[in-house]
């Protein structure tokens, strides 16, 4: 009996970090075809300026280190990475709505310089 049950620890002990790497890995894939579309569909609202073409770049920049840790097997930090690049990328969104409000003038109380 403790035969059958120290062959049955070992081998979970082998099969279980390579079940927990693969799932990991699909997450890290997951997320980081999430954050293309999402700054794909950021990329086609038109022109970016101001403080949301900053977090624009910035969600861009952390998808690329994304990818470069997916590439390199590191697929926990790249899935930090895709999440940070979707959090940059959902800002820039709310941030660009928001100063195209105040530009129209639907938004009142609130100074923006307009471009010359």
């Amino acid at each position: 009996m403790n035969k059958k049950l120290g062959v049955l620890v070992v081998a979970l002990c082998l099969i279980l970090p390579q079940a927990c790497l693969a799932d990991e890995k699909a997450d890290a894939e997951a997320a980081i075809a999430e954050a293309e579309t999402l700054l794909a569909e950021l990329n086609a609202l038109g022109p970016w300026f101001g403080p949301a073409l900053t977090l624009k770049m910035e969600a861009e920049k952390y998808l690329e280190m994304a990818k470069e840790s997916f590439d390199a097997g590191e697929y926990s930090e790249a899935l930090q990475h895709a999440k940070m690049a979707m959090e940059s990328a959902n800002g820039a969104q709310g941030l660009r709505a928001w100063l195209l409000l105040i530009r129209s003038g639907l938004v009142r109380g609130f100074a923006v310089p307009r471009p010359t």
